[in-house]
């Protein structure tokens, strides 16, 4: 009895290369100073190995906090893009611009809920 779905290579392989590539690691993340917007979260784990970014604070008064982001939400997509990891969610922040609005998937409660958020400069 298969479970249907279920893959039949041996457990392991293949995830070093998936863990690899999620890691994003032969690309350097953007400096702060290319990032010129606040999207206003801490993320929860800088070693997450889950894809997209958990969100383990909001700023006050900042973008993500007013669109509605709350601790314990994990940011999935970004303008339809899948966010890996914090450094390819970084890439993203460094593409945008102040005024820009983008819309994020927000994994909340098992659910990937879209959200608008108007991205505010830097301070």
């Amino acid at each position: 009895a298969s479970v249907a779905g279920a893959e039949s290579k041996p457990a392991g392989e293949g995830t070093a290369a998936v863990a690899a590539e999620s890691a994003g690691e032969d690309e350097e993340p953007p400096s702060r100073g290319e990032i010129t917007v606040q999207f206003g979260i801490m993320p929860g784990d800088y070693e997450d190995t889950e894809a997209g970014v958990l969100v383990g604070s909001t700023t006050p008064g900042a973008s993500a906090e007013a669109a509605g982001i709350k601790e314990g939400d994990r940011l999935m997509t970004w303008n339809g893009k899948a966010i890996k990891d914090i450094r390819n969610w970084m890439g993203y922040l460094a593409q945008s611009k102040p005024g820009d609005v983008v819309e994020v998937g927000v994994k909340r409660d098992g659910k990937i809920v879209p959200m608008k958020v108007p991205l505010k400069a830097r301070e």
